[in-house]
């Protein structure tokens, strides 16, 4: 059977290119997807897979591939409950995509699992709402363990370069669980970074009102109770800070320090370099 239509899957409603290619139905009131291709407007799609309609529930298996697709509303309005909430936890807007999902299952008892490809896209998770922009990265979605697993995804805020690697599991939505390796070259020290950092680490900031800029290596990880905690190493390059030991403040201090909870503290004094007039 040769198909030359428009596709709209309950899965997944989204306005999809025409599409052209080969399908058959078999005996089994099996329909067999060999590959049906489209195009339009940059947006490239291809499935593949089968519906078996021989029960009251068809039951899907199929693989659909998109490239181009554009990162806005009609995406997220198209997308599963989950999958959409894992989209607004990473505040993950503008760009475009190359995604490959695979779709398993009956009815309401469907699995969307996703592959996806960031292509100059904008985030800003509500983890840590400071802006990023030129996403570049891969972000895989497991629909049963609802869980976002990001694989080199790197991205800049003006100068500074950061990248992730690890996982999110959304399982509680209100309360998502985060293990991710961090790491920002040249961060600056200033009101917007302050802003996106948790109540406990700005009491920090306010305590030793640092300037400067940064570069930060380490890991972010949240507690069963919702509260981020960062453990990390971070080189300081060339900045300035208020010590509470200290009646003056420090300026041009370069050196590496120990970030945990609650503390930053210096690896070993050997390795700041403080300005002695």
């Amino acid at each position: 059977m040769c198909i030359r239509d428009s596709l709209r899957p309950e899965v997944f409603p989204y306005d999809l290119p025409p599409l052209a290619g080969r399908m058959r139905l078999s005996p089994a009131r099996k329909l067999h997807i060999e590959r049906l291709d489209g195009n339009r407007g940059g947006l490239g799609l291809s499935v593949s897979g089968t519906v078996h309609a021989s029960g009251e529930k068809p039951v899907l298996r199929l693989n659909i591939t998109a490239a181009g697709l554009p990162v806005d509303d009609r995406l997220a309005k198209a997308l599963p409950e989950a999958a959409r909430e894992g989209l607004a936890e990473a505040g993950l807007a503008g760009g475009t995509i190359d995604v490959g999902l695979s779709v398993r299952g009956a009815a309401d008892e469907i699995d969307v699992d996703a592959d996806v490809t960031l292509r100059g896209c904008s985030a800003r998770p509500k983890a840590f709402p400071y802006p990023i922009e030129k996403l570049s990265g891969r972000v895989q979605w497991a629909e049963k363990t609802k869980t976002l697993t990001l694989e080199s995804v790197v991205g800049f805020h003006e100068a500074t370069r950061l990248a992730a690697s690890g996982q999110m599991r959304l399982s509680q939505p209100q309360r998502p669980a985060f293990q991710l390796a961090l790491q920002a070259n040249n961060l600056v020290l200033d009101e917007k970074l302050r802003a996106a950092l948790p109540a406990e680490w700005q009491k920090l900031w306010k305590q030793h009102q640092p300037r400067g800029s940064i570069d930060v290596r380490g890991h972010l990880t949240s507690t069963d109770e919702g509260k981020l905690t960062f453990q990390g190493m971070t080189t300081l390059r060339g900045c300035s800070l208020v010590a509470a030991e200290l009646p003056r403040r420090l300026d041009d201090i370069t050196g590496t320090v120990e970030i945990g909870p609650g503390a930053i503290r210096p690896v070993s004094y050997t390795h700041l370099t403080l300005p002695t007039n």
